[in-house]
């Protein structure tokens, strides 16, 4: 065998992960959590959300302790999880309330269910996946909620690892080939600069004197053309921004992805827009073709994961015109192994990129 190809298909390894488990994902959006628990699996941690008395959300795992049966199957009684096989009750703090049957005198306080932590917010359930959130709070969906925005949610299975579904979320080379004619796809390339910036948990990219990009997609912005103020930006653990403005016309997509394992996520979607039309007439125009965007970076994430392990690992080589990715993958690295940030924030970088 030639030695070069003998090298290129040495085995390296699983996929590069993340697992941030302190940190905030969307379970869910907050309308889908309602009389019923939900079933969720975070980080591979199965999961039984329900509501409180209150109406707070709350997050236990999805087994009772009693036979092992999914919590997730039974039903919510006075803002109480109960059990479907002998209907033994758990609080939202993962203690035993009830147990059917047994003395009312009986000890109870050494049965419990673990909890995890879980806050609502931006329209969603968030959950902290195991030991205290390294925040108060989650990271906050731009423009949404904010005057005169107007918002789309969208829910899809990624069939990808988290890290790879981000990267491809920011990525700007790949639209004008997978998804030409939507987005992206001129015959003659236009050199932009763009300035990379970095800051604690988050990096982002600024390009500079970018027209309006070709393709049905981006004609939301104006047909008529012009020069468009563009940022992608990833903030710790998983939530991938691209943002658009043409004069008083913006579109922002929050797009995070939760890890469901080690080769799979969920896209939980939200974009903000304000446009010079009906916000109905926007989305009927837009969603199906950004749904359509979606399930073409769906396929190539399904094939770029089947090769990965049809060669045993992942092999990447990278140039400066990718953008963020590389920035990604250290990001999370330096969290993961609780890394304080540099004393000194790294310089821009400035790239010129042909799109």
């Amino acid at each position: 065998m030639d030695r070069d190809v003998e090298v290129a298909i040495t085995p390296t390894g699983r996929f590069t992960t993340s697992r941030l488990e302190g940190h905030w994902y969307v379970a869910c959006l907050s309308r889908e959590l309602r009389r019923r628990p939900l079933a969720r699996t975070v980080l591979g941690v199965p999961l039984a959300l329900f509501r409180d008395a209150g109406g707070a959300p709350a997050a236990v795992v999805d087994r009772c302790p009693h036979r092992n049966v999914p919590l997730s199957v039974g039903r919510c009684v006075g803002g109480e999880l109960e059990c479907r096989y002998h209907g033994w009750r758990f609080a939202r703090d993962g203690s035993c309330v009830e147990v059917p049957g047994l003395d009312a005198e009986a000890d109870r306080t050494a049965t419990r269910v673990a909890t995890v932590a879980a806050v609502e917010q931006d329209g969603f359930v968030w959950v902290a996946p195991a030991g205290t959130p390294t925040s108060a709070r989650p990271p906050r969906m731009r423009r949404v909620g904010d005057p005169g925005f107007h918002t789309a949610h969208l829910r899809l299975d990624v069939p990808g690892p988290m890290v790879a579904a981000v990267e491809n979320a920011l990525d700007v080379p790949h639209t004008s080939f997978l998804h030409r004619g939507l987005f992206r796809g001129r015959r003659e390339r236009v050199p932009v600069q763009v300035t990379v910036r970095h800051g604690p948990d988050h990096v982002e990219a600024r390009f500079e004197g970018e027209p309006v990009p070709p393709g049905l997609l981006a004609r939301v912005l104006g047909a008529e053309g012009g020069i468009v103020e563009h940022t992608d930006r990833f903030t710790v653990p998983a939530l991938a921004q691209v943002e658009y403005r043409l004069g008083e016309r913006e579109v922002v997509l929050n797009a995070f992805y939760t890890p469901v394992d080690d080769r799979s996520c969920v896209l939980h979607a939200v974009a903000a827009f304000r446009l010079p039309v009906p916000a109905a007439v926007a989305r009927a125009a837009v969603m199906p073709l950004a749904r359509l965007v979606l399930h073409q970076d769906n396929e190539i994430l399904r094939r770029q994961r089947a090769n990965v392990e049809r060669f045993g690992g992942e092999r990447y080589v990278s140039t400066p015109i990718d953008l963020l990715g590389p920035h990604i993958a250290r990001l999370l690295r330096r969290h993961a192994r609780g890394e304080p940030p540099p004393a000194e924030v790294a310089p821009d970088e400035h790239v010129t990129l042909l799109t």
